[in-house]
């Protein structure tokens, strides 16, 4: 930190610096902190640099000049004289108080490294007219990743309504472009491109969840920019409930990138000494999107939520037998699974009361004795007798409206008025933020929990909250999501070992707030291995691959329809937490033997899997795709190559394998089971009697003749330093 003056000793600004990011802090008139850089490392900064480069940062009032350009702060004001959105919206009952300004109350406090942050500020705040307080936290992980949040406290004697609570940072005017998300139902995460103007760039999403269309992070940068080149700045709201991000540039030249909890009319109305806390608001720079995408794996992985030990290979039901729950078929079922290497085997949707189809049941979540009359012991004792971990399926936070629950307990139905929000997927949302409520479902999972040996839960969320409010009619749906977070944790914490898997229609609720208490994530309910590189292309943009669920499917999809070769449905599965979604009951002896190789193979694989740095190219000339997991110590790598589509060029061009060890030596294979599928021809490097041997930092920079495959077909290569075992 460095004193630029007014009071002695009184620092004013701040410098953060890790992992090829800076982030200078300034605060010279006591105010809200602005962001002066944040981009590549500026190496180490004397006091005098530090204020030179604040000074020079300022912006002026021109003569003649409209308006009052200023420098962005985190929570930026019109009292600042900042016109684009707004940081607070909100105001006392009888309408004063929607345009504070504020002063620090205190010294900013720069915090010693706790967790994963290795700097970190805390700015205590006052309005003028003492009224409020804001609290303004800034993290900086060891990993370059930034992350704030803000939180406001009426001190005043009235109810303040506060409709939204926002953090900015500044990107600079050399970002041309904006990256954002579509999507739907069975096609998550589709990517867009528009070029950035005057104006805001708003991204909403209203659905009391993520939602299929969401970004991992809004993205803007240098033209062109892609998986390794260009300067690219993102940003991401945290939380699992409605949320909005936005790229902004006023007619002055000052961008930012911005996030917020979409809150409700009403939702927070601070009585006299409550506060809200915004979720973190995460923003990261790099080079290239892979750079961004390390910076948040290795946030999560260093989590004390995110799983540790390799990821067993895991069988659903789901697409297996759907509500058609027959204990003999599906200790069957375990018994094939688990004798070609299965280590979890997963009972979906359907055991529990009055469950045949999705018009009844959720909310009794007892055994249904009709269906299982010794309970789910028949099946749990084999399953477990058989080496496998035990896992079950659940939707909390749902109720059917044909259900003992629904009957016995209307009141804890979300609504806005006396009748009910419209149906989906024939259910309604039950209000976990009503105490009654939440220890109901409490109690009756920790049942389930203390009965069985379940080492896992599928937590499925299969509607959007529309009309999320309360019997009374006024809007819960932030509490509802943090009484969420709140029941994941406390049954952790009470079943040690447990692994919950976040799953919304697929992957319908995927974000960072969620990534701190679960362990996986369902990508999408598609599972047709076309769709799914896109899917899982983007998805890994903000979830590390092994925990990410990425099943092999029955030949035919069920979303698509497509069908495909079971080695490209296996390699599209080993690029993240292998699974089975297919009826094997149904399949052919050689397709049982095939996939038991497969499995082999991941297993093999598994620690690139769970400890790899990811790195992805694309090569449209020749129609292929690379994805590619590099060892920590560069050791050893495996990428696939996908081929999308037909190439407008043959043969096919180099491919170019990043992320390893430039001076070291490296032996280059083609993994044998990926060679079998269909049209694959070996490139001579690949024929000779000996494997080819050579630098990483020609491999990274040549790169290597492409093998050639059919449309819909992944080859592997795998790169091993020579000298490693």
């Amino acid at each position: 930190m460095s004193n630029l003056g007014g009071l002695p000793h009184i620092p004013t600004a701040a410098h953060f610096s890790a992992a090829g990011t800076s982030l200078i802090l300034a605060w010279p008139d006591g105010g809200i902190p602005s962001v002066r850089y944040w981009g590549p490392a500026l190496g180490e900064l004397s006091d005098a640099e530090l204020r030179s480069a604040v000074e020079t940062t300022e912006i002026q009032f021109l003569p003649g000049q409209q308006g009052h350009p200023t420098n962005a702060r985190i929570v930026a004001l019109q009292a600042q004289g900042w016109t684009g959105r707004p940081g607070i919206c909100g105001s006392f009952i009888d309408g004063t108080g929607w345009s504070p300004r504020f002063l620090l109350r205190s010294t900013p406090k720069v915090l010693p490294p706790a967790g994963s942050a290795e700097h970190s500020a805390l700015f205590t705040l006052e309005s003028t007219d003492r009224l409020l307080d804001l609290t303004v936290e800034v993290e900086m992980t060891a990993d370059g990743l930034i992350r704030i949040r803000a939180t406001l406290t009426n001190n005043g004697r009235q109810p303040y309504r506060l409709d939204e609570l926002a953090i900015t940072l500044p990107v600079p005017n050399e970002c041309t472009e904006i990256l954002d998300f579509a999507g739907r139902w069975s096609k998550e995460k589709q990517p867009r491109r528009f070029q950035v103007s005057t104006g805001c760039h708003l991204h909403e999403g209203r659905k009391g969840r993520a939602g299929f269309d969401a970004p991992p992070m809004l993205f803007t940068g240098t033209s062109g920019f892609d998986f390794e080149n260009g300067d690219v700045w993102g940003v991401h709201t945290a939380i699992s409930s409605s949320y909005r991000v936005w790229a902004e540039r006023d007619a002055n030249g000052v961008a930012v990138l911005g996030g917020s909890e979409l809150l409700q009319p009403g939702e927070i109305t601070l009585q006299p000494g409550e506060s809200y806390s915004s979720p973190w608001i995460f923003f990261a720079y790099g080079v290239g999107l892979d750079s961004l995408a390390r910076h948040i794996h290795s946030w999560v992985r260093s989590l004390p939520s995110a799983p540790h030990s390799d990821r067993p290979i895991t069988l659903n039901v789901w697409e297996a037998v759907y509500f058609d729950h027959d204990p003999e078929t599906l200790v069957n079922l375990a018994r094939v699974a688990a004798g070609i290497g299965v280590e979890r085997f997963v009972l979906d949707d359907g055991w529990f009361l009055g469950r045949r189809s999705d018009a009844a049941g959720l909310g009794d979540w007892k055994v249904d004795p009709t269906i299982w009359p010794h309970g789910l012991w028949p099946l749990v004792n084999q399953v477990t007798a058989l080496g496998m971990q035990f896992g079950l399926w659940v939707e909390p936070e749902m109720v059917n409206m044909d259900s003992q629950l629904a009957r016995a307990h209307p009141e804890w139905i979300m609504r806005a008025r006396d009748e009910l929000p419209i149906s989906m997927r024939n259910q309604q949302v039950l209000n976990l933020a009503d105490p009654a409520a939440y220890a109901y479902i409490r109690n009756a999972l920790v049942d389930l929990l203390s009965e069985y040996p379940i080492s896992y839960l599928k937590w499925d969320n299969n509607r959007d909250i529309v009309d999320g409010g309360n019997k009374g009619g006024a809007a819960v749906t932030h509490r509802h999501i943090m009484a969420c977070y709140r029941l994941m944790d406390e049954l952790r914490d009470q079943f040690p070992g447990l692994e919950i898997e976040s799953c919304a229609s697929g992957g319908g609720r995927i974000d960072l707030g969620m990534i701190e208490h679960v362990q996986r994530f369902w990508a999408s309910d598609c599972i047709d291995p076309h769709e799914r590189l896109s899917i899982q292309t983007w998805t890994a943009q903000l979830v590390p691959p092994e925990m990410i669920g990425t099943h092999v499917s029955a030949p035919r999809a069920r979303t698509t329809g497509r069908v495909t070769d079971l080695d490209f449905r296996a390699s599209m599965a080993l690029l993240g937490h292998m699974g089975i979604e297919w009826n094997l009951l149904e399949a052919k002896p050689e397709e049982i033997e095939e996939l038991a190789a497969w499995i082999t193979e991941y297993k093999h694989l598994r620690p690139l899997v769970a400890h790899g740095t990811l790195v992805r190219g694309t090569y449209p000339q020749a129609g292929l795709m690379l994805t590619g997991l590099v060892s920590p110590d560069r050791s050893h790598a495996l990428y696939g190559v996908t081929v999308v589509e037909r190439a407008p060029i043959f043969p096919n061009e180099q491919i170019k394998l990043p992320g390893l060890d430039p001076a070291a030596e490296y032996t280059v294979r083609i993994v044998p089971i990926s060679a079998a599928c269909s049209g694959y021809i070996p490139p001579l490097w690949a024929q000779q009697d000996n494997p080819l041997s050579l630098r990483g930092r020609l491999l990274e920079t040549i790169g290597i003749q492409t093998p050639q495959a059919d449309v819909d077909h992944t080859i592997l290569i795998e790169t091993t330093k020579e000298g490693k075992q």
